[in-house]
């Protein structure tokens, strides 16, 4: 226990109020100027009584305020599309659309993806945070204070770049054990986003 407790302070360190306040800032502002971000994704899901992770890849598109598109390419394609309050799935050439607006949790859900992503997750009133550092990496871990929402997510943590600002993991924590972790790659902010991606039709 004594070494575990050594190993955990000098690998991974609280952030002072100071810092969190000058973190956030510095995210805020980063958000507040990104028009649009886009990049590759690499999703591990763990599951509880599993000893292997199942792995896919992909490409998301992020553009503000509302436009998210997770395109799935390996080892299967498919893609997940939020769009002005409504989701949309293709799955080999099927679509189905989904209006979130009249499912609050599932309009909550696609809240917080969009906003892991440009980090406005952070000022989530629904949260309580804690933050820490280890080596080039801010993580803000998020407890949900909403029961429905605390029943699909133990935690939320995001994980950022501490010089760029940008979020470079996501980890979603189910009560089971399960966890889902999105590493997120080749980011570009303020790219064109061809209007074509968000098609659904």
């Amino acid at each position: 226990m004594v070494l575990f407790l050594i190993c955990t302070s000098v690998f991974s360190q609280e952030l002072s109020q100071q810092e969190i306040t000058s973190f956030k800032n510095s995210v805020k502002e980063k958000a507040g100027k990104a028009s649009s971000i886009i990049g590759d994704f690499q999703q591990e899901k763990q599951l509880d009584f599993l000893d292997n992770k199942t792995e896919s890849k992909g490409k998301f598109y992020y553009v503000t305020p509302d436009k998210l598109k997770w395109e799935y390419q390996e080892p299967y394609t498919y893609s997940i599309i939020f769009k002005s309050g409504s989701l949309t799935i293709i799955d080999h050439g099927q679509t189905q659309h989904i209006d979130v607006s009249s499912n609050k949790l599932f309009e909550k859900l696609s809240q917080l993806i969009a906003n892991s992503i440009n980090g406005k997750l952070l000022d989530d009133n629904g949260f309580s945070v804690n933050y820490t550092k280890e080596k080039n990496l801010v993580s803000a871990e998020l407890s949900a204070l909403n029961p429905s929402l605390k029943e699909m997510f133990e935690t939320i943590t995001l994980s950022f770049n501490a010089s760029t600002y940008l979020v470079e993991k996501v980890t979603l924590t189910e009560e089971s054990g399960d966890a889902t972790t999105i590493y997120f790659k080749n980011i570009k902010v303020n790219q064109k986003v061809a209007a074509s991606v968000f098609e659904t039709e």
